[in-house]
């Protein structure tokens, strides 16, 4: 399991070059307030691309936090695997290995 922070496209370029996930996209707190929408940009596209073979999960921000809803709309897509929560009760909110 490899934690990709999701402000660095740098990174998530290097994924396909990587040995196989899963790989967590890190939307939880590893981008500064203001680098949020971008970071939620980088982190969608792959997601919502078609014929990744990769396990792609995403860890947003807090249930509480003002981010989450936000987070989980730009990353609901074809190659999500599942999400998490940053510092939640909750483990697992969403689990797409379950449809």
């Amino acid at each position: 399991m490899l934690f990709v922070p999701g402000n660095s496209k740098k990174m998530m370029d290097k994924i396909p070059s990587l040995v196989p996930g899963p790989f967590i996209l890190d939307l939880g707190g590893s981008e500064p307030p203001k680098e949020k929408e971008r970071a939620r940009h980088l982190v969608g596209d792959p997601i919502r691309s078609t014929g990744s073979d990769d396990e792609l999960r995403v860890r947003i921000n807090d249930l509480s936090s003002p981010y989450a809803v936000d987070d989980l709309v730009a990353v609901i897509g074809e190659n999500l695997s599942g999400s998490s929560c940053q510092k939640s009760r909750a483990r697992t909110i969403f689990d797409a290995s379950t449809r």
